[in-house]
């Protein structure tokens, strides 16, 4: 990686025309299936386990509590990832 430089684009180059081999030999392996479980746990608090991860969304005041993040803070988040 060159100095100053956030993201190592050598690095990410070969990682990917490995994976792009892969796919080619095994199809298969290319499909990603991405499965999140919701939950309503109070009004407009909602529970969301996906992976191995669990978070939880609320709407702001005066509809939800604002007890934590709002499905859209979470799409405009996604976004920028």
């Amino acid at each position: 990686m060159a100095d100053g430089e956030l993201i190592d684009r050598e690095r990410n180059r070969r990682e990917f025309a490995q994976r792009q081999q892969e796919f080619r030999e095994h199809p298969d392996r290319a499909r990603i299936f991405q499965r999140a479980r919701i939950r309503i746990v109070d009004n407009y608090r909602k529970e969301v386990r996906t992976g191995p991860f669990t978070f939880e969304s609320d709407e702001h005041a005066p509809i939800g509590e604002g007890s934590a993040p709002s499905p859209l803070q979470y799409f405009v988040a996604a976004v920028g990832l």
